[in-house]
């Protein structure tokens, strides 16, 4: 029986290419911001090799290189605004999907400030949804980090809220 192993070093191509071949993996999640690794795999490994990004800044950019997806952080406190971006991404929506990108910049940018999972605890801790207490040998975030997550996240919850209601559904008579 195979089962899940999540790993959180650096492989290098040729790692992936033997571990694929060997059929050990299936796929990778790839925190390395290398926009051209997506192209580079595949032509190794062909298709069947699944990608996703690990870097939510760079995530759309990945899946234009060929990547499918995200193992998102920033999902965690906007999975509305997330799951929209893929899905337009998936549709054809580019331009959707573009500006589903630049309204998460920031947030992007501030969930990074500091080793994960750091600043997303302090996110989900701002909205409620949890304690923003880390394990050690991590601190809990900085008042410096904590205003600047509330700074960028007050426009992009309230899109997210927006996101997130569903819409009305009527019984057919």
């Amino acid at each position: 029986m195979r089962r899940a192993v999540a790993l959180g070093v650096g492989i290098t191509d040729d790692t992936v290419t033997r571990l694929y071949e060997a059929q050990y993996i299936v796929g990778i999640n790839d925190a390395t911001a290398d926009l051209s690794r997506p192209a580079r795999l595949r032509a190794r490994c062909g298709l069947g090799l699944r990608q996703w990004s690990g870097d939510d800044a760079t995530a759309p950019a990945y899946r234009a290189m060929g990547g499918h997806g995200c193992i998102s952080v920033t999902a965690n406190v906007t999975p509305a605004l997330c799951a929209l971006l893929h899905s337009a991404w998936d549709n054809g929506e580019l331009a959707r999907s573009a500006e589903l990108r630049d309204l998460l910049d920031q947030l992007n940018a501030a969930l990074f400030l500091k080793s994960n999972p750091i600043p997303v605890k302090a996110a989900l801790a701002n909205l409620k949804l949890c304690t923003n207490e880390v394990r050690l040998p991590l601190t809990r975030a900085t008042q410096a980090t904590q205003e600047k997550l509330l700074a960028v996240m007050a426009p992009v919850i309230q899109a997210e809220e927006h996101a997130a209601r569903r819409p009305t559904l009527a019984m057919a008579s």
